[in-house]
């Protein structure tokens, strides 16, 4: 799963108790989501954002903005 806020994306992954939001179609491409919590891990060099509770809010027709990799864009931002 990609998190976005529509400037930056990071990867994630819902927590097992979760998937059925992606089997029954609550989670899907381009659904807004209310994250109530969540932990990170790091992988390969990567973090990893692992959704604990969320809430499906709606679904967009398309991607909101441009976003960027946020990794990358810390590793270009000076400070």
């Amino acid at each position: 799963i990609v998190l976005s806020d529509g400037k930056h994306y990071i990867q994630g992954m819902l927590a097992t108790q979760l998937n059925h939001m992606i089997a029954t179609n609550l989670i899907g491409a381009n659904t807004i989501v209310q994250v109530e919590q969540f932990m990170s891990n790091r992988v390969k060099d990567r973090t990893v954002i692992i959704l604990l509770n969320v809430h499906a809010l709606r679904n967009e027709p398309s991607r909101i903005g441009d976003p960027q990799d946020i990794e990358k864009a810390q590793i270009a931002t000076p400070g």
